[in-house]
């Protein structure tokens, strides 16, 4: 029996009422050697079934559990129903397959793609907000900035043969002593980007791809992750400058980068940091997301969005101006 027939017999098993029709490999093959099935049901694609390697099948029991937690009844339906949930997870050869609910994404994509100030305005408020009511009913737990500097040790390690980067990281945890601060862990994704988003054509927010997610992790990661993917994506589309020009020298010149930039602002303020600390994070996040697990995100040693050197000498001399 092939891969697709067992898929087949699967869903049928657990889903007695389904009359599962065709179930078509999709040509979008997208890293690690992930594979995407089409589920089609009366007509209409239904499923989407995504294969993984089995060494990868911790990442997807880590979603699972995630999921269930998210699904608790202490949770608010507003929160519950903006979650994709996987359906369920098999195991056939060497691979693992995730299946799960498809939602029409098609013009969310298109508009992305496009990214008009119309879009980015309401990706930022509705992605942001989101954080903001989940926060609201997860326990936090207050940790010292101190941890940080572990973390950045840990993220060197990877990068032991690569001296420019590890120079920078080893910057980066001369800046961060500077800071005492108290921060938060609580419920991260840990990819909380516009590519895992669906905004439909009511403009209901929904969130998907959580296996990254950790149950105890920095609060801020998110929310921070969030505008410096978007940052790059419009940084490389030439329609906003580094994050340095905009942050640090307050040079807005369009609409794009006066989103981006309140957005920030509404950010610091609801974390309770001042500008250097959330700059700081800034960089943090940005090196930690290129240095995730089961992600193969080259670090670039400068980051133009960013300009990563210009703005730790722009955090140092303030800093040290303060002090």
């Amino acid at each position: 029996m092939n891969v697709v027939q067992e898929i087949k017999e699967y869903i049928k098993s657990k889903r007695k009422s389904l009359n599962v029709e065709v179930i078509q490999y999709s040509r979008n093959v997208t890293l690690n050697d992930t594979y995407h099935f089409l589920v089609f049901i009366g007509g209409e694609y239904k499923y989407l079934v995504t294969s993984y390697r089995k060494d990868s099948i911790n990442r997807i029991k880590n979603e699972e559990e995630v999921l269930n937690f998210l699904n608790a009844d202490n949770i608010p339906i507003s929160i519950s129903k903006s979650i994709l949930f996987s359906f369920d997870s098999i195991s056939i050869g060497r691979n693992c397959f995730r299946i799960q609910e498809y939602c029409d994404n098609s013009q969310y994509l298109a508009d992305v793609k496009i990214m008009s100030e119309q879009t980015l305005e309401k990706i930022l408020k509705l992605s942001t907000h989101w954080q903001f009511q989940l926060h609201a009913f997860l326990i936090r737990k207050k940790i010292s900035s101190s941890l940080l500097i572990g973390e950045l040790r840990e993220m060197g390690n990877n990068y032991s043969n690569n001296l420019t980067v590890n120079d920078l990281l080893n910057q980066l945890i001369d800046i961060t002593r500077l800071f005492q601060w108290d921060l938060y862990t609580c419920l991260s994704h840990g990819d909380y980007c516009y590519y895992n988003f669906i905004i439909n054509k009511k403009d209901e927010f929904q969130v998907f791809d959580w296996e990254h997610a950790q149950k105890d992790y920095w609060q801020f990661y998110d929310l921070v992750l969030n505008h410096i993917v978007l940052w790059k994506k419009l940084f490389n589309a030439q329609k906003v400058r580094s994050v340095f020009n905009v942050i640090c020298l307050h040079r807005i010149s369009n609409n794009s980068e006066k989103l981006l930039f309140y957005s920030m602002e509404e950010v610091r303020k609801y974390l309770g940091m001042n500008s250097l600390q959330y700059l700081l994070l800034i960089l943090f996040v940005y090196f930690r997301s290129s240095i995730q697990v089961g992600k193969h995100t080259v670090v670039s040693s400068e980051a133009d969005f960013i300009n990563v050197k210009a703005v730790m000498n722009h955090i140092y001399e303030l800093k040290s101006d303060q002090n």
